[in-house]
């Protein structure tokens, strides 16, 4: 699909009634699931130029959101302080 077209796709999507409005989600996951996933999203974050998939069109919004809910996982497994060492030993 042309990435004007998909943009205009996901755009109708994210302004659909309801999309805006906010949801508790109650997850019960290892420390170890959660230092996956948070992972996982921060890779997700990282827009490639050209890439037509939804973070990439929303990036301003969601990408702030999303690393408030980083933040909030890690502070509430108490993983902030090792995932900043590992970060840090990966680079």
């Amino acid at each position: 699909m042309e990435n004007a077209n998909l943009k205009m796709v996901y755009e109708t999507l994210l302004a659909a009634p309801g999309m805006a409005e906010v949801v508790k989600v109650d997850l019960r996951v290892s420390r170890k699931l959660a230092l996956f996933l948070v992972t996982a999203i921060e890779k997700g974050l990282v827009v490639k130029d050209g890439s037509n998939d939804l973070l990439s069109i929303s990036k301003d919004v969601s990408h702030e959101e999303m690393k408030e809910i980083i933040s909030s996982v890690l502070d509430k497994t108490g993983l902030t302080s090792m995932h900043d060492k590992l970060k840090f030993l990966t680079k």
